[in-house]
């Protein structure tokens, strides 16, 4: 967030905006930032929001924002963000917030990044019936794979049981001629 804030330089890759656009950005309060403040965890955070939500943006930035809040300040928050008509990004555990407040969900998971539209529950069943269609193609794999296993078992048989006849034909073939070997080229 910091990097998208401008507020970081990226080590590796960067942030291009392709206009100019005016950012918020409220940081995650930690303990140790508002130590210095009489404020409440709660009242401290509400005041951030505040500074925040009411400052010119086009795109809003907030880094677990419902972090202190009692759940007559979450309403507030709520409220403000639904009227807020700003692209926003909000970082957050709290499920039930963000089913109130968003229409999509960015997961990062082992490098990858991966979109759904919706809400947070409207997120946990698209995750759980991909997670069902991956397992279910596995499942599907994995059969397949025994399948073929077993083909090839029963082709290894068929090829010693035919190489078998064949040796014992080959060896009865010779006992008709006085138990010599028959000689094909020369029909001796």
């Amino acid at each position: 967030l910091e990097i998208i804030a401008g507020e970081l330089i990226p080590t590796k890759g960067g942030c291009f905006w392709e206009k100019h656009c005016s950012v918020a950005y409220m940081h995650q309060i930690a303990d140790k930032s508002r130590q210095e403040h009489t404020l409440s965890g709660g009242e401290y955070t509400k005041k951030k929001l505040r500074e925040v939500l009411y400052q010119k943006h086009q795109f809003l930035l907030l880094d677990e924002p419902t972090n202190h809040l009692d759940q007559d300040s979450m309403k507030w928050l709520i409220k403000e963000i639904q009227k807020d008509h700003a692209t926003m990004l909000i970082v957050s555990h709290d499920r039930y917030f963000l089913d109130q407040c968003v229409d999509r969900i960015i997961e990062i998971e082992e490098g990858k990044i991966r979109s759904f539209a919706g809400n947070y529950s409207f997120y946990q069943k698209e995750k759980e019936r991909l997670y069902q269609s991956q397992l279910h193609a596995y499942e599907v794999q994995e059969k397949r794979k025994e399948k073929i296993e077993a083909e090839i078992e029963n082709l290894k048989g068929w090829s010693q049981k035919a190489h078998h006849e064949a040796r014992a034909k080959a060896i009865e073939t010779g006992n008709k001629f006085g138990g010599k070997e028959h000689n094909r080229a020369t029909g001796e």
